[in-house]
Parts: structure tokens; C-alpha cells; sequence
């Protein structure tokens, strides 16, 4: 039985990366993943600066534009009312500017899809957490309960709550 020293101090010599320099250099290496991360930056400040984007625009979302829709309620002009003053154009019937809603929208979509990741996220953790620590039939009934979860699509899933307890 002989050890072969070589191998030893080729390991030894050999440069030493984090594991988080390592994920970094993946990441930045896919493109994907790259254009991903900036567009998800791009949205979280958008909505974080949204007053003042809509300040930019020089338009409020609550306030009704009734001179920039026709007798019928349309928006005047094309492609809904697109112009320099609205960028987005204005909405059918109330003249509310379109790019000032979406901004401000952007911030309860961002919201919510947080909020909704951190309750899943705890009651995940809860879940696992005291089945693993009881242990015996109620982990057995949170184990089945889960499966039927994850079973049914997400849809069919909201729908059969709705059926049985509606609003």
C-alpha cells in the first residue's frame, strides 16, 4: 500500500473558490439567467419609483381625462389614445392614463407576489418542520394531505375551494 504524495500537493496547490463565487461565476455566465435578473431589477424599480415616474409623465392615475375620449367614451386618436401626454393611452369610458395605472399597479403586483411566496414559504416550513419532529401518524396525515395538494393542478384546485366555500 503506497500513498501517492503527488496527488496530495497537487490538491494543496490547487486555487480554493467559495461555493457563492462559484454560483456567482455560473450565473453571470448564463445569459438567461443574466437577462432575467436584470428585467426582474428593472420591474422592482419601476415599481418602487412609480410616483415619481408617473410625476415624469406629468399624469395622475386617479385623475379622468374626459377630453381625451369621444362622444362615445373611446379614446380619441389611435392605438387608444397614445400620445406624448399619454403614453400608454387612456382608458375606454373614464380617460384614467394608462402608464400612471400600470406603474402604481406594478407595486400591488409585486406585493402580492411576495406576500404569497412568504406565506407559502412559512407554511412550508411548518409543515416539514413538525412532521419531522412528531414524526408517526401526523406525519403520515400531512404527508397525504400534501400529496392530494400537489396532486391537483393549481385551477381545478381553486375551483373546488370556490365551489365549497364560496365568497
Amino acid at each position: 500500500m503506497s500513498i501517492d504524495v503527488r496527488a496530495d500537493a497537487d490538491a494543496v496547490d490547487a486555487p480554493r473558490h467559495s461555493n457563492a463565487r462559484t454560483v456567482w461565476t455560473q450565473l453571470l455566465g448564463d445569459r438567461g439567467a443574466v437577462v432575467g435578473g436584470a428585467l426582474i431589477v428593472f420591474f422592482v424599480l419601476v415599481a418602487a419609483f412609480a410616483p415619481l415616474l408617473a410625476k415624469l409623465e406629468g399624469q395622475d392615475a386617479l385623475t379622468f381625462h374626459i377630453d381625451a375620449l369621444d362622444g362615445s367614451g373611446l379614446p380619441l386618436g389611435g392605438s387608444g389614445g397614445m400620445s406624448g401626454t399619454h403614453w400608454f393611452g387612456v382608458e375606454p369610458l373614464n380617460g384614467r392614463d394608462l402608464f400612471a395605472i400600470t406603474v402604481y399597479g406594478a407595486r400591488t403586483s409585486l406585493l402580492v407576489g411576495v406576500a404569497a411566496t412568504v406565506i407559502s414559504v412559512v407554511i412550508g416550513v411548518l409543515v416539514g418542520v413538525t412532521s419531522g419532529f412528531l414524526g408517526g401518524w401526523y406525519d403520515k396525515v400531512a404527508s397525504r394531505i400534501v400529496d392530494v395538494l400537489f396532486g391537483f393542478p393549481g385551477l381545478i384546485f381553486m375551483i373546488a375551494i370556490g365551489a365549497i366555500a364560496p365568497a
